[in-house]
């Protein structure tokens, strides 16, 4: 992973921490546990999506 995968990932995760955050305001520790989790799937969804266009991107280069 180069530096901007891992801005791309990092920005995600707090992303989802801040949509999560307002969802689960008084959490008890399995919901926090769901928002941990729930905030890392964010990142990697956005992380995957960066890396598969740019990857797309790099295909559609070599037509």
């Amino acid at each position: 992973m180069d530096k901007n995968e891992v801005t791309t990932f990092l920005m995600g995760v707090f992303v989802g921490f801040i949509l999560l955050s307002t969802y689960f305001s008084n959490a008890t520790s399995v919901q926090f546990v769901a928002f941990l989790v729930g905030s890392m799937t964010i990142g990697l969804a956005s992380w995957t999506i960066s890396t598969t266009r740019k990857h797309i991107g790099s295909q559609l280069d070599l037509y």
